[in-house]
């Protein structure tokens, strides 16, 4: 049924509906998922090394996704080894020496100029989260709740697995935003990193019979959650999708 639904559903993540899993066009992005998909796999079977492998090679292929995977095999390796998360305190670290200017340093505080940045927010406002419109907003919302169910479902291997896409796909939106809104930042604007949500997205996707099979089988309030999540994923794109997933939040919580 996973699979199922990740051939016929809305394949979109991301801006006003552009880019999305299995294109149905040739593209460098064509080429690279199956290499992505790949290191995923090897990922959630333990082998990380091999996983990180098909990343570096894929980014041959299609750079901006290649990141966009490596921030989720980071988050995956930090959530089972917190000395990953020294990754983080380096990365500020380096931001910090390059406020002083150092030379080798200087394109990590590189920033539009007010031309430049009103050519980006034209043409390619689409990095500017910000700019999204709703229905975009609640796909990552529901595609989120969707995951977050999986982490409560899953099993011992496979929770960190989904709660990383999870971590994953918030730090990469927040980065984007971040980047876009507060810095005008060359670099972090260029990446697109809010381009982890297409992890998530296809996640929560594949993920949804298993998440409804588990809501089903609880008491109590648990088909009703379930119907919910349902009426929520066929209906995403419009206004009551909102409400639906409140009210599967509510009572879930409940």
């Amino acid at each position: 049924l996973g699979v199922a639904l990740l051939l016929s559903y809305f394949p979109f993540y991301g801006p006003w509906v552009i880019f999305s899993y299995g294109e149905p066009f040739l593209t460098a992005r064509s080429v690279a998922e199956p290499f992505f998909l790949l290191a995923l796999i090897l990922l959630i079977d333990g082998r990380a090394k091999s996983s990180l492998a098909v990343i570096v090679v894929a980014a041959l292929l299609h750079p901006l996704l290649a990141i966009a995977t490596a921030c989720f095999w980071w988050v995956h390796q930090a959530l089972r080894n917190p000395r990953w998360w020294l990754l983080a305190l380096a990365g500020l670290g380096l931001l910090v020496l390059a406020a002083f200017e150092l030379p080798l340093l200087e394109p990590l505080w590189r920033r539009y100029d007010d031309p430049w940045w009103q050519v980006v927010a034209t043409r390619d406002a689409f990095v500017q989260p910000t700019r999204w419109a709703r229905a975009d907003w609640m796909n990552i919302a529901l595609d989120s709740v969707i995951v977050l169910f999986a982490v409560q479902f899953a099993s011992d291997r496979t929770r960190p697995f989904f709660l990383a896409a999870f971590v994953a796909g918030l730090i990469g939106v927040a980065t984007a935003i971040a980047g876009t809104e507060f810095t005008r930042n060359v670099l972090l604007t260029s990446i697109q990193l809010w381009r982890t949500h297409w992890i998530l997205h296809f996640l929560a996707v594949g993920t949804l019979p298993f998440v409804i099979h588990g809501l089903w089988k609880l008491p109590g309030t648990g088909r009703a959650t379930a119907a919910l999540l349902v009426t929520a994923f066929v209906s995403v794109r419009y206004p009551g999708s909102t409400g639906a997933i409140l009210l599967a939040l509510g009572m879930h919580l409940g």
